[in-house]
């Protein structure tokens, strides 16, 4: 298993991410561009050059979360719009998440069979996220930073949730 960590500062007021490995060593960071309807992610390796985007589409009812590495496609995240989040799917490897009742752990499943789980905790200062890869691929990394960053969007900590948009006011 492989495990990473997603943090960002409350008090830094970005949503940019920087992604660690177990030991502590910076993997990537991330950088945002855009607004709440056109948000595009970035994520940086160590020396600058990219090698993940997630472009954020609103459509009427989802949100869609278009991921590429290294300038291919590789999956586009689902979610509903609206104050609760439901659950997310990622397409084409037909990935979909379960989460526990305080959305404090979602677990990646494909075909009834865990891939990787995403965890944080209640009420924090520094949000950070745990991310588990069961059966580790560069493709299935990258997906599940993008979910990581997606889920802090859309579920963020109690303080967080104080300062965020929420998506259902961007349409208006």
């Amino acid at each position: 298993m492989t495990k990473l960590f997603a943090k960002k500062t409350f008090w830094e007021l970005t949503e940019n991410f920087t992604i660690l490995d177990a030991l502590s060593n910076v993997l990537f960071k991330s950088k945002n561009k855009g607004n709440t309807l056109n948000k595009e992610i970035t994520l940086y390796d160590t020396t600058g050059n990219v090698r993940a985007q997630i472009k954020k589409e609103v459509h009427k009812k989802l949100l869609l979360y278009h991921v590429c590495m290294d300038g291919s496609f590789i999956a586009t995240i689902k979610t509903n719009k609206g104050l609760k989040t439901k659950g997310f799917t990622i397409d084409p490897q037909g990935l979909v998440t379960d989460h526990n009742r305080s959305k404090l752990i979602y677990t990646l499943m494909q075909n009834d069979k865990t891939v990787g789980a995403i965890s944080t905790k209640l009420f924090r200062l520094k949000n950070t996220y745990q991310i588990n890869i069961i059966d580790y691929s560069e493709e299935l990394m990258f997906m599940m930073i993008a979910l990581t960053i997606i889920i802090d969007e859309r579920d963020p900590s109690f303080a967080g949730s104080l300062l965020k948009k929420p998506d259902w006011l961007s349409g208006l």
